[in-house]
């Protein structure tokens, strides 16, 4: 049977000819993001795993976006 649109894209990105479901791949992504509720842990898990001096591959690739704890004093917020 053939992949399915998002086997296609993890299987491209991945330099992989073929993925299955269930399958863990490491993948080249264009984009990382995280927002401001999961975004501390994931770096602590980052560090545990990587090292405390571990370094994000490309810092221009990597966007934190502030979602759930915005500034609300502002009234035209």
């Amino acid at each position: 049977m053939g992949m399915n649109i998002t086997e296609k894209i993890l299987a491209k990105a991945a330099g992989y000819g073929r993925v299955e479901a269930g399958e863990n791949v490491w993948v080249n992504v264009d984009v990382l993001m995280t927002h401001d509720v999961c975004g501390p842990p994931t770096i602590g898990i980052f560090k545990r795993e990587f090292g405390a001096n571990a370094k994000v591959w490309d810092r221009d690739k990597l966007v934190i976006i502030p979602d759930h704890y915005i500034f609300t004093e502002d009234k035209h917020a």
